[in-house]
Protein backbone atom coordinates (compact mmCIF):
# COMPACT_ATOMS: atom_id res chain seq x y z
CA UNK A 1 0.00 0.00 0.00
CA UNK A 2 2.74 2.47 0.89
CA UNK A 3 4.69 1.60 -2.24
CA UNK A 4 1.72 2.35 -4.51
CA UNK A 5 1.31 5.73 -2.84
CA UNK A 6 4.94 6.55 -3.62
CA UNK A 7 4.46 5.53 -7.22
CA UNK A 8 1.37 7.75 -7.53
CA UNK A 9 3.21 10.69 -5.99
CA UNK A 10 6.17 10.15 -8.29
CA UNK A 11 3.81 10.10 -11.28
CA UNK A 12 2.12 13.33 -10.20
CA UNK A 13 5.35 15.22 -9.71
CA UNK A 14 6.82 14.09 -13.00
CA UNK A 15 3.56 15.01 -14.69
CA UNK A 16 3.84 18.56 -13.44
CA UNK A 17 7.54 19.04 -14.19
CA UNK A 18 8.60 21.21 -17.07
CA UNK A 19 11.46 20.04 -19.24
CA UNK A 20 13.29 16.73 -19.11
CA UNK A 21 15.82 17.70 -16.46
CA UNK A 22 13.16 18.97 -14.01
CA UNK A 23 11.35 15.61 -14.14
CA UNK A 24 14.57 13.76 -13.45
CA UNK A 25 15.36 16.03 -10.50
CA UNK A 26 11.93 15.35 -8.98
CA UNK A 27 12.20 11.60 -9.55
CA UNK A 28 15.62 11.50 -7.95
CA UNK A 29 14.51 13.52 -4.94
CA UNK A 30 11.49 11.27 -4.44
CA UNK A 31 13.67 8.17 -4.79
CA UNK A 32 15.64 9.25 -1.72
CA UNK A 33 12.37 9.28 0.29
CA UNK A 34 12.10 5.48 -0.01
CA UNK A 35 12.06 4.89 3.78
CA UNK A 36 9.40 7.48 4.62
CA UNK A 37 5.93 6.17 5.44
CA UNK A 38 3.56 7.87 3.01
CA UNK A 39 0.34 6.10 3.86
CA UNK A 40 -2.80 8.21 3.41
CA UNK A 41 -3.51 8.17 7.15
CA UNK A 42 -0.29 10.08 7.89
CA UNK A 43 -0.11 12.38 4.88
CA UNK A 44 -1.14 16.01 5.15
CA UNK A 45 -3.58 17.17 2.47
CA UNK A 46 -2.20 17.80 -1.02
CA UNK A 47 -2.44 21.46 -1.96
CA UNK A 48 -2.55 22.35 -5.62
CA UNK A 49 -1.29 25.80 -6.61
CA UNK A 50 -2.35 26.65 -10.18
CA UNK A 51 -1.06 29.94 -11.57
CA UNK A 52 0.28 31.03 -14.96
CA UNK A 53 2.94 32.99 -13.06
CA UNK A 54 5.30 30.11 -12.25
CA UNK A 55 7.40 32.16 -9.85
CA UNK A 56 4.33 33.11 -7.80
CA UNK A 57 3.12 29.49 -7.84
CA UNK A 58 6.52 28.18 -6.71
CA UNK A 59 6.71 30.73 -3.88
CA UNK A 60 3.25 29.89 -2.59
CA UNK A 61 3.81 26.13 -2.91
CA UNK A 62 7.16 26.45 -1.10
CA UNK A 63 5.54 28.42 1.72
CA UNK A 64 2.95 25.70 2.31
CA UNK A 65 5.58 22.95 2.00
CA UNK A 66 7.59 24.62 4.74
CA UNK A 67 4.45 24.64 6.89
CA UNK A 68 3.88 20.89 6.64
CA UNK A 69 1.69 20.51 3.57
CA UNK A 70 2.34 18.46 0.48
CA UNK A 71 2.17 20.76 -2.54
CA UNK A 72 2.31 20.69 -6.29
CA UNK A 73 2.18 23.66 -8.63
CA UNK A 74 1.35 24.02 -12.28
CA UNK A 75 0.59 26.82 -14.75
CA UNK A 76 -1.91 24.61 -16.61
CA UNK A 77 -5.47 23.68 -15.76
CA UNK A 78 -5.26 20.31 -17.54
CA UNK A 79 -2.40 19.25 -15.24
CA UNK A 80 -4.47 20.33 -12.24
CA UNK A 81 -7.42 18.27 -13.47
CA UNK A 82 -5.25 15.15 -13.81
CA UNK A 83 -4.27 15.55 -10.16
CA UNK A 84 -7.92 16.03 -9.16
CA UNK A 85 -8.93 12.84 -10.99
CA UNK A 86 -6.30 10.94 -9.00
CA UNK A 87 -8.35 11.64 -5.85
CA UNK A 88 -5.31 12.92 -3.93
CA UNK A 89 -6.16 16.61 -3.95
CA UNK A 90 -7.18 18.15 -0.62
CA UNK A 91 -7.40 21.83 -1.56
CA UNK A 92 -6.76 24.06 -4.58
CA UNK A 93 -5.38 27.58 -4.78
CA UNK A 94 -6.19 28.77 -8.28
CA UNK A 95 -5.27 32.03 -9.96
CA UNK A 96 -7.72 33.68 -12.34
CA UNK A 97 -5.17 33.31 -15.17
CA UNK A 98 -3.76 29.96 -16.27
CA UNK A 99 -1.95 29.12 -19.50
CA UNK A 100 -4.61 26.86 -21.00
CA UNK A 101 -7.91 27.91 -19.38
CA UNK A 102 -9.31 30.47 -16.98
CA UNK A 103 -9.12 29.89 -13.25
CA UNK A 104 -12.91 30.09 -13.17
CA UNK A 105 -13.18 27.23 -15.69
CA UNK A 106 -10.72 25.16 -13.63
CA UNK A 107 -12.63 25.85 -10.39
CA UNK A 108 -15.89 24.79 -12.07
CA UNK A 109 -14.36 21.54 -13.34
CA UNK A 110 -12.69 20.78 -9.99
CA UNK A 111 -16.10 21.12 -8.33
CA UNK A 112 -17.57 18.72 -10.91
CA UNK A 113 -14.92 16.15 -9.97
CA UNK A 114 -15.19 16.73 -6.22
CA UNK A 115 -17.97 19.05 -5.00
CA UNK A 116 -16.43 19.13 -1.50
CA UNK A 117 -12.98 20.41 -2.50
CA UNK A 118 -12.12 23.79 -0.98
CA UNK A 119 -10.95 26.26 -3.62
CA UNK A 120 -9.23 29.57 -2.96
CA UNK A 121 -8.79 31.97 -5.86
CA UNK A 122 -6.13 34.64 -6.31
CA UNK A 123 -6.03 37.50 -8.76
CA UNK A 124 -4.05 40.59 -9.54
CA UNK A 125 -7.12 41.92 -11.37
CA UNK A 126 -9.38 43.98 -9.11
CA UNK A 127 -12.55 43.90 -11.25
CA UNK A 128 -15.50 42.98 -8.96
CA UNK A 129 -17.13 40.76 -11.59
CA UNK A 130 -14.20 38.32 -11.34
CA UNK A 131 -14.84 37.75 -7.64
CA UNK A 132 -18.58 37.46 -8.26
CA UNK A 133 -17.96 34.85 -10.96
CA UNK A 134 -15.61 32.97 -8.62
CA UNK A 135 -18.34 32.74 -5.99
CA UNK A 136 -20.76 31.41 -8.62
CA UNK A 137 -18.45 28.48 -9.44
CA UNK A 138 -17.96 27.54 -5.78
CA UNK A 139 -14.80 29.36 -4.71
CA UNK A 140 -14.99 29.85 -0.95
CA UNK A 141 -12.19 32.42 -0.53
CA UNK A 142 -11.03 35.08 -2.99
CA UNK A 143 -7.92 37.19 -2.41
CA UNK A 144 -6.21 39.89 -4.41
CA UNK A 145 -2.50 39.76 -5.12
CA UNK A 146 -0.13 40.34 -3.58
CA UNK A 147 -1.63 37.90 -1.09
CA UNK A 148 -0.64 37.76 2.56
CA UNK A 149 0.69 34.22 2.95
CA UNK A 150 -0.15 34.13 6.66
CA UNK A 151 -3.78 34.96 5.87
CA UNK A 152 -3.85 32.21 3.23
CA UNK A 153 -2.29 29.77 5.70
CA UNK A 154 -5.05 30.51 8.23
CA UNK A 155 -7.73 30.04 5.58
CA UNK A 156 -6.14 26.80 4.35
CA UNK A 157 -5.81 25.45 7.89
CA UNK A 158 -9.48 26.16 8.53
CA UNK A 159 -10.54 24.65 5.20
CA UNK A 160 -8.66 21.37 5.63
CA UNK A 161 -9.92 20.83 9.18
CA UNK A 162 -13.56 21.79 8.49
CA UNK A 163 -16.00 18.88 8.31
CA UNK A 164 -17.15 18.22 4.77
Amino acid sequence: RTRSNKIQTLFVFIGFSSGPSAGIRHATALGRMEHIDCSPATEPPMILVADADSQAARQLASYFSLHGFRTVHTPRGEDALRLAYSGRLGLAIVDVDLLDMSGHALAFRLKEINPEIPILMTSGDYRPELESRARQVGVFFYVHKPADFRLLEAVVAKAVTAPR
